[in-house]
């Protein structure tokens, strides 16, 4: 679980293993990861130690309590995102395989991404600009 601070994190962990979010056999472990996004360089860092400890990532979040303006609390601005990381639901399905890769929109459910997400020519723009930004620290 990527935070800024170790506090928060276990806290947050802590609570998904009282719940049972962390129990089964498909379920994986929650450690934290110390995620400061305030510079480039601090980002960087807590890239590579990601890399450092994991081969995939499975779900990757930005919190934001406002979408498709709606005004979100942060329990609804969190639900998809835990419900895609810990749901049995998910791990239980047979075809479980179609929430790969997926785009959720709350509530947890799958959605195509607006054509803007998919536009080949913004992803190299955003690729590059960041890899400028990047080699620049």
């Amino acid at each position: 679980m990527a935070a800024r601070y170790q506090s928060r994190a276990t806290g947050a962990i802590s609570n998904l293993k009282a719940d049972g979010y962390l129990d089964g056999p498909n379920a994986g472990e929650a450690v934290w990861l110390e995620l400061d996004l305030g510079t480039p360089a601090t980002a960087q860092h807590a890239a590579e130690q990601f890399l450092n400890r994991e081969t995939r990532l499975d779900v990757l979040m930005y919190y934001a309590l406002k979408m498709s303006g709606q005004l979100l609390t942060p329990a609804q601005g969190a639900y998809t995102t835990l419900f895609a990381a810990t749901s049995p639901k998910i791990s239980d399905d047979a075809d479980w395989r179609r929430y790969a890769g997926a785009y959720l929109t709350p509530f947890a459910v799958i959605t195509e991404p607006l054509k803007e997400a998919n536009d080949p020519v913004a992803a190299r723009d955003m690729w590059e600009t960041t890899e400028r930004v990047i080699s620049q620290m």
